[in-house]
């Protein structure tokens, strides 16, 4: 009677088994296997695996030789996700136990292995980290465009902004050194030379002929570049290799140049979502830019400078729900519904102007709250929710020195102030809470109650009605409850 009879179950009744089974000897050939085994494999299940080494399936060298040592001193080892070669050049993953059923004097020593296939699990985890990463780049350029963005309306040149611009760059996409070029009548005209890699291109031309030159190709492409080149430096009088990536600045109307991120470690390689961010980066920065010169323009100043910063507003509430999916489109609802309803309270021109931006920025004070508050799904703790109601004081703080922005802070800063005096910050009480907050404190909450969240639906318009008209006296001012259920009921 050989091993195989000895201590284990019949081949009948094993091609039962939900899972794998294989029998092998010292040696890691195959003295038999399951249908399942065969067929998942890749094999006919009449097909006789004789002559097959067991470990040969086993794609990872490093793996292999853990498994065998492991199986040889302890006569068993586990794994839970091990790629396997199958016919035809494809693979499979497995959750395998490895173990001898023989004694350990035997002189016919065998071993085998159960296993359950998890490639699907598998390939689930990788689309699931795939995603994360590009959430995490996604938070990445969010708050290097949060930062520009806040700067293009405090720096007062255009060399201080692309400074900023350039060292944000350099830090997102791992590069050392950054360029950039603006567009000139019939070319691009070097501007700016950041980081490592130092030449002097001030001034320097490239015309729109030079189709070989990759940031004409990326500008008159429209789409990012990465490329590599071989270059002589000048400084150290050799060949040099770089890997290069030219964005182009584009607005909705124009192109206004190219970045251009140089690095010589020729290691790095950029995916398409790499590219995708690489080009709503440059977009982002393109308007910067433009911003910054319109800021600078005498023509028509004040039309200009107005626009210009309604539009940078507009940016630092698209980069905060950038940051928090949860709570997209939000900002420009509220923004909408504030400025009717001040409308409705009989408000002036240029109070509903006021109105309008102090809604868009309403939630700014949340750049300065982590995102592991920010972001986390379930309740916070007493000392998370103290911070988390600090972001109406760093909104006024980010903003006071900021001139232009004062009249529009009412809203920002007490928004979360409550009729009955329970709210903060400063906990104020009725006619205390300027008129702007108090208008805006109702749209706030009923545009939250009628939209998705995670952890919740969005309630019907009459629940969240009924959620108004219960809180009048106590959360809203009860003057302006009435006037938004007017406003409701116009729409």
């Amino acid at each position: 009677m050989n091993a195989r009879n000895k201590t284990t179950p019949s081949l009948e009744l094993l091609q039962l088994l939900v899972g794998g089974w294989v029998q092998f000897d010292r040696n890691g050939m195959i003295l038999g296997a399951n249908t399942y085994t065969k067929q998942l494999l890749g094999h006919q299940s009449d097909t006789d695996l004789s002559g097959i080494n067991f470990w040969d399936l086993i794609c990872d060298a490093s793996k292999r030789t853990q498994l065998r040592s492991a199986l040889e001193r302890f006569r068993r080892a586990f794994d839970a996700g091990v790629e396997l070669n199958c016919v035809n050049a494809n693979h499979v993953w497995v959750k395998l136990i490895l173990y001898s059923p023989t004694p350990v004097d035997d002189s016919e020593l065998v071993f085998e292995c159960v296993l359950e296939e998890i490639t699907e699990l598998v390939i689930l985890r990788r689309e699931h980290n795939l995603q994360k990463n590009v959430i995490q780049k996604q938070r990445r350029l969010m708050d290097a465009l949060g930062r520009i963005i806040l700067f293009a309306s405090v720096f007062q040149d255009l060399n201080s902004l692309l400074t900023l611009t350039c060292s944000e760059a350099v830090d997102l996409f791992g590069m050392s050194s950054a360029q950039v070029w603006l567009q000139g009548e019939n070319n691009l005209v070097g501007l700016m030379s950041y980081g490592e890699i130092k030449e002097d291109i001030k001034g320097m031309e490239i015309p729109d002929t030079a189709t070989d030159n990759v940031s004409i190709q990326a500008l008159s492409g429209k789409i990012p570049v990465f490329t590599t080149s071989t270059h002589m430096d000048a400084r150290s009088d050799r060949i040099v290799n770089r890997v290069i990536l030219a964005t182009p600045l584009l607005t909705a109307s124009k192109a206004v140049g190219v970045l251009v991120l140089m690095d010589e470690r020729t290691d790095h390689s950029f995916s398409g979502d790499d590219l995708e961010v690489s080009l709503q980066f440059g977009h982002q920065i393109a308007k910067a830019i433009e911003t910054s010169q319109m800021v600078h323009d005498l023509q028509d100043l004040n039309q200009r400078i107005t626009v210009a910063y309604d539009a940078t507003l507009a940016g630092w509430a698209r980069a905060l729900e950038l940051r928090d999916f949860e709570t997209e489109g939000h900002t420009q609802r509220v923004s909408k519904i504030a400025r009717e309803l001040a409308q409705l309270c009989g408000m002036n021109d240029e109070a509903l102007t006021q109105i309008y931006r102090g809604a868009l920025l309403h939630d700014v004070g949340k750049m300065g709250i982590p995102d592991s508050i920010l972001l986390k799904p379930g309740p916070l703790s007493t000392l998370e929710s103290e911070i988390m109601r600090r972001h109406p004081t760093y909104a006024y703080e980010m903003l006071k020195s900021i001139e232009y922005l004062r009249p529009s802070l009412e809203i920002p800063l007490y928004h979360h102030e409550k009729w009955d005096g329970s709210g903060y910050p400063a906990g104020l009480k009725g006619e205390e809470i300027p008129l702007s907050a108090r208008i805006f404190a109702i749209v706030d909450v009923w545009d939250a109650l009628t939209s998705d969240r995670p952890y919740r639906p969005a309630l019907d318009k009459e629940k969240a009605l009924q959620y108004i008209m219960e809180n009048s006296g106590k959360h809203f001012d009860p003057h302006i409850v009435e006037k938004f259920l007017l406003l409701v009921d116009n729409h």
